[in-house]
């Protein structure tokens, strides 16, 4: 469907994304390391997930490990060890997800606006929703 190919290119934009805030920015630079560091903690603090993305997140960057592993031509086991290691993380993903205590102030105020329904494109609407909750969003920043 539709609304998958959405997400998929969104968690895909997600990897690059990443990897363009890592020292070597080499998207095709996977290991634990990496997939605990982007599933566990930089995607909650940067990036706002609908239900669809979460759910789709953990498949793409297997998928994309995998498939840098044989770009990179890494020794099976190298890739196996990924993979494993992406997939024992995935309940934790699951859980910062759901719990949003690794959110950063930007991403849980940005997840409120959209729970919210309010259209980030509309600027009249923006500056309502910021003026209505802009206590609230001051204490939780400090």
């Amino acid at each position: 469907p539709e609304a998958d190919l959405a997400s998929l290119h969104f968690c895909l934009s997600l990897v690059f994304d990443h990897a363009a805030s890592l020292p070597d920015a080499d998207p095709m630079r996977w290991s634990p390391a990496v997939a605990e560091l982007f599933l566990l903690d930089w995607v909650h603090r940067r990036a706002v997930l609908d239900m669809d993305d979460a759910a789709m997140l953990p498949r793409v960057v297997r998928a994309w490990a995998a498939h840098a592993s044989r770009q990179r031509g890494l020794p099976e086991p190298a890739a196996q060890q990924t993979d494993a290691a992406i997939e024992h993380m995935i309940p934790e993903f699951a859980r910062l997800y759901a719990t949003g205590e690794r959110r950063s102030p930007t991403t849980a105020a940005i997840t409120r606006l959209l729970s919210d329904g309010v259209d980030p494109q509309d600027p009249e609407a923006l500056g309502a929703w910021i003026e209505a909750n802009r206590q609230r969003l001051f204490d939780e920043s400090n």
